[in-house]
């Protein structure tokens, strides 16, 4: 399995540019390196939580050194010139990553994720990096079945898969015009620790664990029949750092599992994982569907298991998955 190369990060340190390092996806790309030794320069408009931060850095506290945080609003061009610093690989999550916030407020979520993404290829060109992998989406994919990467995008629902195809032809662009080495990342439904915990917008996981152990009905916004492909976080880390170090020959992949859940099962699994004794009080119940939202996804995986070798035992079952993500909720 290609997913051996990772072993390089055990012998060579690369440094490493995280934009979203505040983020869910970024702060889990940060402990990642920080436990194998690697330089990390982090950008965000955001400052890392210090319970998080604390998290990261408490078995490795002389690596802090190996992480530089920049507050940097990347819609906003003026950092571009700012820095020379030496940086070998490019992981882009910074962005407005809510589906029903894109909807509420269109032109705040494209320009943010529009913008903010031609200025670090900008940023990157200057730099001369030599690989940059950007987070793409399933929402491209809308309600098709067929979900392989060649398939012509149209028909989307919402203005925050709008950004997400912009930045896909801006990508495409770049690499063409300036022969920058660019990969974007199709991320199906993405969960685990470091996630978001409260507020507005959650992802369905933390928000039916959060509904669970406050002892609240979960909500489920359309059809019981609902499917999503849910994807553990370490793989998604791990397949960032294995796109960045390997010789790719293709410009998008699909990252998930290749399986779909129904959501109504999603939730009897983090009914009998959430430990408390009032979660049986807990029930689902079913609103109108939203405006955007996917009935059904699941992801073509082709190109990942051709190309890395990678077999379904290589993904975190469902089940271990949310274990670990309830753990970080309590």
């Amino acid at each position: 399995m290609d997913i051996k190369k990772l072993k390089i990060l055990k012998k060579k340190k690369f440094s490493w540019l995280v934009t979203g390092v505040s983020g869910f996806i970024g702060k889990n790309i940060l402990n990642y390196l920080i436990l194998n030794d690697q330089i990390v320069i982090g950008f965000d408009k955001n400052n890392i939580v210090k319970s998080d931060y604390d998290k990261i850095f408490s078995n490795y506290p002389n690596r802090k050194k190996n992480f530089i945080f920049k507050k940097q609003d990347l819609a906003n061009p003026n950092f571009i010139k700012k820095d020379k610093i030496k940086i070998d690989f490019v992981l882009h999550h910074a962005a407005s990553s809510s589906v029903p916030l894109s909807i509420k407020k269109p032109k705040q979520v494209f320009d943010n994720n529009v913008k903010s993404f031609q200025n670090i290829l900008e940023y990157c060109k200057l730099q001369k990096i030599k690989k940059i992998i950007y987070a793409s989406s399933s929402a491209l994919y809308s309600d098709k079945k067929n979900t392989n990467e060649n398939i012509k995008i149209n028909n989307l629902k919402s203005v925050y898969a709008e950004s997400k195809l912009a930045n896909e032809k801006i990508a495409n662009l770049y690499s063409e015009e300036f022969k920058m080495n660019i990969i974007g990342l199709r991320y199906f439904n993405v969960y685990g620790p470091f996630c978001k915990k409260k507020g507005m917008n959650l992802p369905v996981i933390n928000n039916w664990i959060q509904s669970l152990l406050l002892n609240k009905h979960a909500e489920l916004y359309g059809s019981k029949n609902q499917t999503r492909d849910f994807i553990y976080v370490k793989n998604i880390v791990e397949l960032n750092i294995l796109l960045s170090l390997s010789k790719n020959k293709k410009k998008i992949y699909n990252i998930g599992t290749g399986k779909s859940t129904r959501l109504n099962n999603l939730f009897k699994i983090l009914k009998k994982n959430v430990n408390i004794s009032q979660k049986k009080n807990s029930k689902l119940i079913y609103l109108r569907e939203r405006t955007g939202d996917i009935k059904n996804s699941k992801a073509n995986i082709r190109s990942l298991i051709t190309e890395f070798k990678i077999t379904n035992k290589y993904f975190v079952n469902l089940d271990s998955g949310l274990k670990e993500t309830i753990k970080y909720f309590i």
